[in-house]
């Protein structure tokens, strides 16, 4: 069991939504993950499912506004859709789960190699170390967003086109 979570029996506890579908088939959603770095301009967002299921149209729809309206106010936020095939009787390692796609700058790219924390650990490394990373491309998560996942010394640039 994890140490983040204070309460096992309320965690495990199901919520039941019905009697709040409007327009036909407008439900409540959620979202698995969730960092705000809010001093380093830097919100992560993601999603967890198994094996191929798929992201509902209006889960996708949420993920990409709060994307945009976050960049809009000059906050990085990259969403990710990760997956695993853990047992449904074992515990999900999210930290282990593979992206399978990601979300920042308007775009969807697929991805398939990174696990979430490394994903998360090249955001959260360039936005704590600037100078590690790709900082004086004006918007470093074009930068970051392109890292190769194998590639810990340099990336490339596709802003000035060079590596860095």
């Amino acid at each position: 069991m994890s140490t983040l979570i204070f309460n096992d029996k309320r965690w495990r506890q199901m919520l039941d939504f019905d009697g709040l579908v409007w327009e036909g088939n407008l439900r409540p959603t959620d979202v698995d993950l969730v960092f705000e770095f809010g001093r380093k301009n830097l919100c992560i967002m993601g999603e967890i499912k198994s094996g191929d299921a798929r992201l509902p149209v209006g889960q996708r729809k949420l993920l990409e506004n709060y994307s945009k309206v976050h960049e809009a106010s000059g906050i990085l936020t990259p969403v990710f859709l990760a997956r695993h095939n853990t047992p449904i009787d074992e515990d999900v390692m999210v930290q282990d789960c593979i992206i399978d796609s990601y979300y920042t700058g308007g775009k969807w790219t697929v991805d398939g190699k990174r696990t979430v924390k490394q994903f998360m650990t090249k955001y959260v490394d360039a936005a704590i170390h600037p100078d590690a990373h790709c900082f004086d491309c004006k918007s470093f998560k074009t930068c970051i967003s392109n890292k190769d996942a194998d590639d810990d010394d340099e990336m490339a640039c596709p802003l000035f086109e060079r590596k860095v």
